[in-house]
């Protein structure tokens, strides 16, 4: 796109009308001062939006929801010539932050320059940066020019794995009660393979025996005898979540969710969660590559569903193994989900809770599961998470 000033236009359209019918020398000089300017600002122009380029890199491969990342913005200036003024605007960075208005710099001759921030993705999801938008702007800014560049700049933002200890609730004694309720500690696996000791190992899992032979430690890796002994039901209910503080309290919820199913999994239990979004979906979390399958459900899909989480969780317990424990992750429980889950608890299942609500409805309706045994738990992450 370009631009010119107009006040230079009207006076060197002015000056060529008095030059060529009042002729003579000192006209033309004044025409061709303006003029001459004018078409070597928009040459030089084209050649500077010919010979750049925009490179973008990040600090980091893997990128997750609320963690800081250094953004590089790398621009590449191939010409013979210095760019004066040039203005560089990312539009995927006016949604991310609001007082962003873009990069004014200069360039010398083969210069290379770099542009540095820091920025916190809010939400998971896929970004584009690829949309990029150069103004150059000549010396005398007579002449504007805009390049728009479309490059494959798109990040992959995940839902953040909290450690055990960033719940707000004692998570670990919590999952471990689930585990002792089923009869799923240590007790109930073989050893299935040796590896050597990795920092984060659990110290009850190192062979002490092999450790001492070798001179360096060891661990027990565990199989499973037992399958899937707990099911999670988490709820993508479009307006529930709008009802309840919208897409923070959405991902508060999943990321409490992730973080409880990547503990159990590092602890080689097995677990299966059933999502109710406008496609239904059921996985089975067995291995390390089924939860980087329920990572990239994360990313791809938001919530959307539009059918009742209490029909959903009437048509899809009783897929679930007979006398297994339910989790129930919601963002709020209103009286249908509060006899729905009531019912399941009747039928044989141990029923948690977690939800994410303040509402005077879902306080009184999670007072009533408390008093019938079920165990509910408000507010999943500590909110000094995310301060």
């Amino acid at each position: 796109m370009i631009k010119v000033n107009k006040k230079t236009v009207i006076f060197i359209v002015l000056s060529f009308a008095f030059a060529y019918f009042e002729g003579g020398y000192l006209p033309y000089v004044v025409f061709y001062s303006f003029f001459v300017p004018f078409v070597l600002s928009f040459i030089i122009l084209a050649m500077q939006c010919r010979n750049i380029n925009v490179d973008i890199k990040f600090d980091k491969d893997i990128i997750s929801r609320k963690e800081e990342v250094k953004l590089t913005q790398i621009i590449k200036n191939y010409n013979i010539l210095p760019i004066s003024c040039v203005e560089l605007k990312n539009k995927i960075l006016y949604s991310l932050e609001p007082l962003y208005n873009g990069e004014f710099f200069n360039m010398k001759i083969d210069e290379n320059k770099r542009i540095n921030r820091v920025i916190k993705f809010s939400y998971r999801g896929i970004y584009d940066f690829g949309d990029i938008t150069l103004t150059f702007k000549d010396y005398l800014y007579i002449v504007t020019l805009s390049k728009k560049m479309k490059k494959n700049f798109k990040v992959r933002v995940y839902p953040r794995v909290q450690d055990i200890c960033q719940l707000s609730f004692p998570a670990e004694e919590f999952v471990k009660n689930i585990l002792n309720s089923k009869g799923l500690m240590q007790e109930d696996y073989s050893v299935g393979d040796i590896r050597k000791y990795i920092i984060g190992d659990s110290l009850k899992k190192i062979h002490w025996k092999l450790s001492a032979k070798y001179g360096e430690l060891y661990v027990k890796k565990f199989d499973a005898l037992q399958g899937e002994e707990y099911n999670i039901f988490l709820n993508m209910n479009k307006e529930d979540y709008f009802t309840e503080g919208g897409k923070e309290k959405e991902e508060e919820l999943i990321e409490g969710c992730i973080s409880i199913i990547n503990y159990v999994l590092t602890n080689n239990i097995k677990s299966g969660i059933h999502i109710h979004n406008k496609e239904n979906m059921s996985m089975y979390i067995n291995t390390k590559e089924d939860f980087s399958s329920l990572m990239e459900y994360f990313l791809l899909h938001e919530s959307e569903g539009d059918e009742k989480f209490s029909s959903f969780l009437i048509d899809n317990f009783k897929k679930v193994r007979g006398n297994s424990t339910v989790i129930v992750f919601t963002p709020k429980v209103n009286e249908e989900i509060r006899e729905t889950l009531l019912s399941i608890s009747k039928s044989g299942y141990k029923v948690k809770v977690f939800c994410q609500s303040n509402s005077k409805d879902t306080i009184e309706n999670t007072h009533y599961l408390k008093t019938n045994s079920i165990e509910v738990i408000n507010s999943i992450l500590r909110k000094d998470v995310y301060e």
